[in-house]
């Protein structure tokens, strides 16, 4: 779950304060969303210009208006689209105004989107900076169906018509998201242009989606991890609770991972499923180092000398 889904235009103030104490907590903002803690104390970072460590309503209503306008901007940026449909002078780069415009935002929300991206703090979006934000969005737009799709899903468990293609509606029902976040979804991995998703085409969207899931937890869990540091409360079991703390993921994600490794069906890691697991990303994290080298690459730059 991320904020896109939980919070719209009629989201009230109360349903995320939920002991009516006027303030909104990390942990009020974690458990209504379903995002990580830490992800949740990070969103009230930035909006709590009181410095309380609490979202009031006010504080609250800005980062609303922040989600609603990055909502505006998934639904109006897609795979497709280059700078040049955004860039109406021509001038090679993006303004506030233009894409506050073409994306039905104010300038201020713009500007702030804008002010991410931009590298080389000229408050415009170049031709790099704007792919940057673009596929900030695409994967925005993955990550609505990331807990559909599993190791185990075939596009036939979703093609239900079995005429060996996913159509977006049969991606809308089987994910339960609308047609047109299908549609956008769908043209992210459509190489033939025929508006459906084949077998080979399914399987980028699902390697792209499962890859999301595990890059949070590869930075999570190092070889100086110790099973003990993550069982907090010393009964010799890991829950998803506190692997969900320990690595920063969501609940969810924590009990599908558990679920993936828990050999003995109990519903927690041992200290010998964990090993499993910890052997499992060290693993990826190897593969990924040994991507980067090339034949020229010297052994200083590995280092970082």
């Amino acid at each position: 779950m991320s904020l896109l889904r939980k919070i719209n235009a009629k989201s009230k103030y109360g349903e995320f304060d939920t002991n009516g104490d006027s303030e909104i907590t990390a942990s009020e903002l974690a458990k209504v969303t379903g995002i990580p803690l830490n992800e949740a104390k990070d969103y009230i970072k930035k909006y709590d210009t009181n410095k309380n460590m609490t979202l009031d309503s006010e504080e609250f209503e800005d980062l609303k208006d922040m989600i609603l306008a990055q909502q505006r901007l998934s639904n109006h940026i897609n795979s497709k689209m280059k700078l040049s449909d955004i860039d109406k002078n021509g001038d090679g780069k993006v303004s506030a105004a233009e894409l506050a415009k073409v994306c039905g935002i104010t300038r201020q929300q713009a500007r702030e989107i804008i002010k991410k991206v931009d590298k080389n703090g000229n408050n415009y979006l170049d031709q790099d900076e704007f792919l940057v934000l673009k596929n900030q969005i695409l994967s925005q737009q993955r990550q609505k169906i990331k807990y559909k799709i599993k190791p185990t899903t075939t596009i036939k468990s979703m093609d239900k018509n079995s005429d060996g293609k996913l159509s977006a509606a049969e991606l809308s029902k089987a994910t339960n998201i609308t047609l047109k976040e299908a549609e956008e979804i769908i043209g992210q991995y459509d190489k033939n242009g025929d508006g459906f998703l084949d077998a080979a085409e399914f399987k980028d969207l699902k390697d792209q989606i499962l890859s999301q899931q595990t890059k949070k937890l590869i930075s999570g869990i190092n070889e100086n991890t110790n099973f003990k540091d993550i069982d907090k409360n010393g009964d010799k079991t890991l829950t998803a609770k506190e692997l969900s703390e320990a690595v920063n993921i969501s609940l969810k994600k924590a009990e599908a991972l558990i679920n993936k490794y828990d050999k003995n069906k109990d519903h927690v890691l041992d200290s010998s499923e964990f090993a499993d697991l910890k052997k499992q990303i060290l693993g990826q994290q190897t593969q990924k180092i040994l991507s980067q080298i090339k034949p020229n690459t010297t052994i200083c730059e590995i280092v970082g000398i």
